[in-house]
């Protein structure tokens, strides 16, 4: 049986600003190019110039009575990953605190009344909702249900999904789905993305264990166990990353993105490379290469989800 490697690789969608110097020198050529004046518009920043890398430019905040049973609920029934540690104020209440939800972060708080910072109990019903895309919406649901959500809507198809809604025990609604429908676009369509992007990357190591143990003393990376001991999946970092112990030589292997593999895998053999293996796993096509100078490299292109 052949594993797949992509398995459990969903990627963040994090859009690549260019320098603004870069950018400003762009538009002065072109100018000269087209003939018109060159005069500076002025500097309108890109998304990644005024928004943290870890976060989208809009952040749901939600406040939870008992915020450090939510923040457990969370990691515990929809896997959610905590980002640092939250902060907690002198009388044991949640200050802030940060949960990754697939690509998404959402932060929470325990209530603070003067600041009329109020969870749905209190206010008496909760007037928002948050759609969760899972791997397993029937397994999600039922888990969440059996950890003391309350089921408001059963799961059926609609809409392309399987999807169902529940309240949580913090009084906040949930649409828990998972998309069914082929929903697959090229990469210059996808906002973010482009031809050539680095998707993916492993550091192929000894010992995987040791790898581990460094980087998440250095970094903090969050890991995950892989198909192969010594093996791990980094799902906190963008590109994100792998970890693939019992290797004899180390080095960091690059996954760069195609629309094509076949296509692809034809330019790297006429530009004088050598494809390797052609491979089509659940999770996308993948190609392992060398260039024309004897660099090891990939192919990937990744089924919608991953």
């Amino acid at each position: 049986m052949t594993t797949d490697p992509f398995e459990i690789l969903r990627e963040p969608v994090a859009p690549v600003a260019p320098r603004s110097s870069f950018s400003a020198d762009l538009r002065r050529r072109v100018a000269r190019a087209l003939g018109v004046a060159s005069g500076d518009p002025g500097h309108a920043p890109a998304i990644r110039e005024y928004t943290p890398a870890r976060l989208h430019s809009l952040t749901p905040y939600l406040c939870c009575t008992h915020a450090d049973r939510a923040i457990d609920w969370y990691q515990r029934v929809f896997d959610a990953q905590l980002l640092g540690d939250p902060i907690v104020m002198p009388d044991g209440h949640v200050g802030h605190a940060e949960l990754r939800f697939g690509d998404m972060v959402v932060m929470l708080a325990d209530e603070y009344p003067d600041e009329a910072h109020l969870g749905p109990d209190t206010l008496g019903g909760s007037s928002t909702a948050f759609q969760l895309y899972v791997p397993d919406a029937d397994e999600t649901y039922e888990r969440a249900v059996a950890h003391g959500a309350t089921p408001l809507r059963p799961l059926a198809e609609a809409y392309g999904s399987r999807q169902g809604t529940l309240r949580d025990p913090f009084g906040h609604r949930w649409f828990i789905c998972t998309h069914l429908e082929a929903d697959d676009a090229t990469i210059e369509d996808v906002a973010g993305r482009r031809l050539g992007d680095i998707g993916y990357m492993t550091l192929e190591v000894r010992d995987g264990d040791r790898a581990r143990r460094f980087y998440e003393g250095l970094f903090g990376w969050t890991f995950a166990e892989g198909h192969e001991e010594g093996s791990f999946h980094i799902s906190s970092i963008t590109p994100p990353a792998g970890v693939h112990g019992g290797q004899e030589q180390t080095e960091v292997r690059l996954y760069f993105r195609v629309d094509d593999i076949e296509a692809a895998a034809t330019r790297v053999r006429e530009l004088g490379g050598e494809v390797l293996t052609v491979t089509d796993y659940d999770s996308g096509g993948n190609a392992e290469c060398v260039d024309d100078q004897g660099l090891r490299f990939d192919l990937f292109r990744p089924r919608p989800g991953y």
